[in-house]
């Protein structure tokens, strides 16, 4: 009868040391918490500019967005966005806030004066007669130099096509458009 507690007790202790050592293989898959501190850099809006027009579809409002971050004017980063009225984002473009200098001031020009160009630039940037209906007018040529013709053809064949310009640098204007042959914003026509 001496056996069966000896028994009992190499089991219960068997038991006890499985038991523990699911336990320590359990604490080595939990995730390690990290003390270290994340540097999230907080983005600096210096200026902005949004509207609201017609451009995806020719009855509904997308949203126009363009922001200028960074620690000054002319160190800074525009983004130019485009969300649709389904609120997904359409277009989205970056570029230096310099590139919205252009003939209309002189590259001597004191750094306040450009600072407040490229300010007047963004305020400016959705002007109404930016926007072109139908985007390619019929009696528009092809230019092979300035367009795509893939592009151009599919942008000229959509007479509800609504058109946008804007001015990068002195001599880069971009014509954008939404094409729904191929379901995606396109540079239809680039030159100066």
């Amino acid at each position: 009868m001496k056996t069966v507690p000896v028994i009992i007790f190499i089991l219960l202790a068997g038991h006890l040391l499985v038991s523990c050592n699911d336990a320590q293989s359990e604490k080595a898959t939990l995730p390690v918490k990290s003390t270290k501190k994340s540097s999230k850099k907080r983005i600096r809006v210096l200026c902005s500019q949004s509207a609201t027009h017609a451009f995806s579809e020719k009855y509904k409002k997308d949203q126009f967005r363009i922001t200028v971050t960074g620690d000054s004017m002319l160190t800074a980063t525009v983004r130019f966005d485009i969300i649709n009225y389904k609120n997904k984002k359409i277009y989205t473009e970056s570029f230096p806030a310099t590139n919205l200098l252009n003939y209309d001031i002189s590259a001597t020009a004191p750094d306040n004066e450009k600072e407040q160009f490229i300010k007047q630039r963004v305020k400016e940037f959705f002007y109404e007669e930016n926007f072109r209906y139908p985007a390619v007018h019929t009696d528009d040529k092809f230019g092979a130099d300035y367009s795509n013709k893939k592009y151009w053809e599919a942008i000229k064949a959509d007479r509800s096509a609504i058109g946008f310009y804007y001015l990068l640098g002195e001599e880069d204007g971009k014509s954008i458009a939404w094409s729904k042959k191929l379901k995606k914003v396109v540079l239809y026509f680039n030159c100066c």
